[in-house]
């Protein structure tokens, strides 16, 4: 995706040709349950992703939409579905 980045393809273009690559089976996907903690540039804002691959809304009753204070689903149904947990 870095790479991809770096050529100046946009992040939902990025998001499909790495999908794509999963699907033909020229790449994993993340487990379910990997985890992963970033701070952004700023160190202001912290927070935490767990994959959930193909999870949805529906199955995991939770919300798809951006929240700074409660869990939610990002990239619903992809196998790069994942719920991030923000944090201070």
């Amino acid at each position: 995706m870095t790479q991809l980045a770096a050529e100046g393809m946009a992040r939902d273009e990025r998001a499909k040709a790495l999908f794509a690559e999963i699907d033909e089976g020229k790449l994993e996907g993340p487990d379910a349950g990997s985890v992963v903690f970033e701070i952004d540039q700023t160190g202001l804002r912290a927070q935490m992703g767990v994959s959930a691959p193909g999870a949805t809304a529906e199955s995991t009753g939770l919300s798809t939409k951006r929240d700074a204070y409660r869990p939610w689903l990002m990239m619903e149904a992809t196998p790069w579905a994942h719920v991030m947990i923000p944090g201070k």
